[in-house]
């Protein structure tokens, strides 16, 4: 074969080096396809495009078969619609799974205080307010968030590094997303604590303090 001609780089596909791939065009003569696509554009609009493509394929070869024309945005909407697909279902789970953290973290909080029903009548007896008492117990809820919270950013930013790879437009760690569940998590962690809290000192010391 004759090289007649070396044109700029055209990446045909996305290797996992992120160089070009080596690509040679042949003549239609010689290697002819069973099937092949055309791209063109026009000021006119999709519709006259289409229009004149068919018009010089059938100038060509009248015999030629042509499929419907579409834009390069549906043809893309297509390739990548399990991509899309995939993308929604893991956002689905995703907030089922916020949603259920969300509820055992408040759950979880609520039991623990209860069980310092005693240490909040020791501490009420002693004479503590209402402020000391809420800050003793929201301080052990925030340190066992801030545990959890460090655990799972780390495993999340972990993750982040491959979903680009498997998802459309995925850029890496969306930041504003680790801030968001981050706050929804504290939040749940300090009302459970602070209803749990508020509900024990209601109670008679005395009864607190003989509380199993």
């Amino acid at each position: 074969m004759t090289i007649v001609g070396v044109i700029a780089n055209i990446r045909q596909r996305r290797l996992p080096s992120g160089e070009f791939d080596p690509v040679v065009y042949s003549s239609y003569v010689s290697t002819p396809p069973r099937t092949m696509e055309i791209v063109a554009r026009s000021a006119l609009g999709p519709s006259a495009a289409a229009a004149f493509v068919a018009a010089q394929v059938r100038a060509i070869d009248a015999d030629l078969p042509l499929m419907p024309a579409t834009t390069v945005d549906d043809a893309l909407t297509r390739q990548i619609w399990p991509q899309r697909l995939f993308g929604s279902m893991f956002a689905a789970f995703a907030s089922i799974a916020m949603l259920l953290a969300t509820c055992g973290l408040y759950g979880v909080t609520s039991y623990a205080v209860s069980r310092r029903a005693r240490e909040i009548g020791v501490r009420v007896a002693l004479g503590a307010d209402t402020r000391a008492v809420w800050w003793a117990i929201a301080g052990t809820t925030l340190r066992q968030l801030a545990i959890g919270l460090a655990l799972g950013t780390a495993g999340a930013a972990a993750i982040a590094t491959i979903l680009p790879a498997m998802l459309v437009g995925i850029g890496g760690a969306n930041v504003p997303a680790f801030v968001g569940v981050a706050i929804v998590l504290i939040a749940a962690g300090l009302v459970a604590s602070a209803v749990s809290a508020r509900r024990a000192l209601r109670l008679d010391p005395t009864i607190a303090l003989q509380a199993e």
